[in-house]
């Protein structure tokens, strides 16, 4: 995680070659990161608040999205180390972020998780909620 605010990070993101070339290698990136800054620009809002109003609380989900910089007890802790490689591993610290990371800081329950994919599973529709909308696209 940056302490670099929302403006700064992309400018020097910008400058940063590509590791491959698109569609040859899977890599994690900064891509979800860069969603979250054009919601946040086509909104008005911050990520976070977005994604509280438009999806969580409309979902019945208690998560709590992006509050990472508030005293929240911990809700799950990274093992010691990894399993597979036995490398010493820790969760990011993000309370030093100074935006609303699209690609980390979302902490919520299994049932938070739960409510979300019956949604994907029920086409974008929780209950009254609707979420999503699916269109066929013609190729």
């Amino acid at each position: 995680m940056t302490d670099l605010a929302a403006d700064e990070f992309v400018e020097r993101l910008s400058r940063v070659p590509l590791l491959h070339q698109p569609g040859k290698v899977w890599h994690y990136g900064w891509g979800l990161d860069l969603v979250g800054f054009i919601i946040e620009s086509l909104s008005g809002q911050p990520l976070g608040s977005f994604l509280r109003d438009q999806i969580f609380d409309r979902l019945g989900m208690r998560i709590r999205a992006l509050e990472f910089r508030r005293p929240a007890p911990p809700i799950c802790v990274a093992l010691s180390h990894d399993p597979d490689t036995g490398l010493r591993q820790q969760l990011p610290d993000l309370s030093r972020a100074r935006f609303d990371s699209g690609g980390a800081g979302l902490v919520g329950t299994a049932g938070d998780y739960l409510r979300f994919a019956q949604m994907l599973l029920q086409h974008g529709r929780l209950g009254p909620a609707r979420i999503l909308v699916a269109r066929r696209w013609n190729t």
